[in-house]
């Protein structure tokens, strides 16, 4: 493993001491962040996470899942997603999110110095969609072909050009957010498959490899999440026998809504990008495996239970199939 990798794997929960923002003034002000000039290092900036009542701190596993998923954007997108450095928590819960600075448009400068004032953006933001002027859809379509479209804030201060006329995303990709049905559980913001096609993609096998090991890092972190978000909804054993029963029943209902048979027979990734079926079939299954990733082994199913309902979902997982180098891949 290059020096670099590991470096990357290391950059959480690294900052050692409290960023003073009290003496420098903000490079850009959102809803839920400020922005400085890295004192230490004018190319790279320092985004101080603000939590309040309707927006509370990062758990653990989101700020970490936010790194990867972002490091994974950069990686796919280099000419529109800024490089991401670290993401930490000091002891005493300031968060914060180092990144490389990119130069504003005049039109951003605008904004941010009219909401620095408390003054009316609307005509700054006017200017901004000015300046971007197809390049803000460009990079809205490009995020959306690599699985990214849910995470996307589409506030124009998230656009901006540099001096050489790239066009970038500024803000950072969540990797999840509420889930089904107002339970208080989480769901993943993006499309697992077009992320790892778009993966696939890459000509460098050592950036491929990179990506995939984010990528499984963020799932982890996910399912961790879940743990913990369920033992704090006080969802034990009890509650364990419905949710099994759910999982039956979009099970059965799953069969009988898609075509199984005919799901199997798609062959290319041309067709499967054509299939309207397929992908009503591809978005029905992630609220089956999010079922799944709840129950706790030995808590609320027996392992042979738990490998018997995972088994029936993958046999409808392999029906959609995972498209990999122009293929659909019916094995997995």
């Amino acid at each position: 493993m290059d020096s670099d990798f590991l470096y990357t794997l290391q950059c959480l929960y690294m900052r050692l001491g409290r960023f003073e923002a009290k003496g420098h003034k903000p490079l850009g002000v959102g809803e839920h962040k400020e922005v400085f000039v890295n004192p230490n290092n004018p190319e790279r900036v320092i985004a101080e996470i603000k939590a309040g009542e309707e927006e509370p701190k990062y758990s653990p596993q989101l700020l970490k899942g936010t790194y990867y998923l972002t490091k994974i954007a950069h990686l796919l997108l280099p000419r529109h997603v800024p490089e991401i450095y670290q993401a930490g928590e000091t002891e005493d819960g300031q968060q914060t999110i180092d990144r490389r600075r990119v130069a504003h448009t005049p039109g951003h400068e605008a904004l941010q110095a009219a909401r620095q004032s408390g003054r009316d953006t609307e005509s700054a933001r006017k200017q901004i969609v000015h300046e971007m002027g197809a390049d803000m859809t460009n990079i809205d379509q490009a995020l959306e072909d690599i699985g990214l479209g849910f995470a996307v804030d589409g506030n124009v201060g998230n656009y901006t050009k540099d001096e050489k006329g790239d066009t970038y995303y500024l803000d950072t990709f969540r990797p999840w957010g509420a889930g089904l049905e107002d339970s208080g559980m989480i769901q993943l913001l993006f499309d697992e498959e077009m992320l790892r096609g778009a993966i696939d993609r890459l000509e460098d096998q050592a950036t491929r490899d990179r990506c995939m090991v984010y990528l499984e890092r963020v799932q982890v972190l996910f399912v961790e999440e879940q743990n913990e978000l369920r033992e704090k909804n006080g969802l034990l054993l009890k509650e364990g026998a419905s949710l099994i029963q759910k999982i039956e029943t979009l099970l059965a209902k799953y069969g009988e809504k898609h075509d199984i048979e005919a799901l199997s027979a798609i062959q290319t990734e041309e067709d499967a990008l054509k299939s309207n079926a397929r992908k009503a079939a591809y978005a029905d299954l992630e609220p089956i495996l999010s079922r799944i990733r709840l129950l706790k082994p030995d808590i609320d199913i027996t392992q042979v239970h738990l490998s018997e309902l995972f088994g029936k979902y993958r046999k409808l997982a392999c029906a959609v199939g995972t498209v990999h180098r122009g293929q659909v891949d019916h094995t997995r």
